[in-house]
């Protein structure tokens, strides 16, 4: 889990629709973001819940 503040999800919220705007605005919305260490990526929790089948 990557800790936030109120400041982070406010700015998150701000740029929410300007992200939404299409898929070619994406990747430089996200690069604004820096990238989590691989600490970061190591402790994060894998997949839960039962496998997801389609009938």
């Amino acid at each position: 889990m990557i800790r936030t503040t109120p400041a982070d999800a406010a700015a998150l919220n701000r740029f929410a629709k300007d992200a939404a705007r299409g898929a070619g605005d994406y990747l430089p919305f996200i690069s604004q973001f820096p990238p989590p260490s691989h600490e970061q990526l190591r402790k994060r929790d894998g997949p839960r819940g039962e496998p997801f089948r389609l009938p």
